[in-house]
C-alpha cells in the first residue's frame, strides 16, 4: 500500500514524495488484485531511474513509499505521456535493469505468476524462457 510517513517521522526524514494525482484501475489491474494500476504521480514527486533505458514509450520512475514506521522503500512505475503504470514488483527483491523493465513493458505489465509481486528471479526466468523459445 502506498502511504505517507507518520507525523513523528516527518521531522526525521525528508518529506513524503508519494501522492496520487489521479487513479483509475485498469482491467488487468483488477484481475491482478490491484497491480498495474493507471495513475499519475505529481512530476516533482517522481524521479527517473537513470540506469534504466526508456522502452516502448515508457520510462521507469521511482517514488518514495513510506511504511508505518517511517522507513522508505522505492515504488516503481512506468511513465508514458498519458499515464503512470504502477509496477507490481517486490519492494525488497526487485532491482531495476533495462532488460527487466523492457520485459515488463513488452508483456503489458503482467500480473505476477504467484502470490506476491514480481521479483528479480521470476522476471529473469521469464526472460530466459522467452530467449529459449526464440532460439528454437
Amino acid at each position: 500500500m502506498l502511504t505517507a510517513p507518520p507525523a513523528d517521522a516527518a521531522t526525521r526524514h525528508a518529506p513524503p514524495l508519494l501522492a496520487r494525482v489521479s487513479g483509475t484501475p485498469t482491467a488487468p489491474a483488477e484481475a491482478a488484485g490491484g497491480g498495474g494500476k493507471t495513475l499519475r504521480f505529481a512530476s516533482h514527486q517522481a524521479r527517473p531511474v537513470l540506469n534504466v533505458e526508456p522502452h516502448g514509450g515508457y520510462m521507469l520512475i521511482e517514488v518514495d513509499d513510506w511504511d508505518g514506521e517511517g522507513f522508505r522503500s522505492p515504488t516503481y512505475a512506468a511513465r508514458s505521456m498519458r499515464e503512470d503504470r504502477l509496477l507490481n514488483v517486490s519492494r525488497f527483491f526487485f532491482t531495476p535493469t533495462s532488460e527487466r523493465f523492457a520485459w515488463l513493458v513488452d508483456n503489458g505489465f503482467p500480473p505476477a505468476p504467484s502470490i506476491g509481486p514480481w521479483c528479480d528471479a521470476q522476471i529473469d526466468a521469464a526472460i530466459a524462457a522467452e530467449a529459449r523459445r526464440s532460439a528454437a
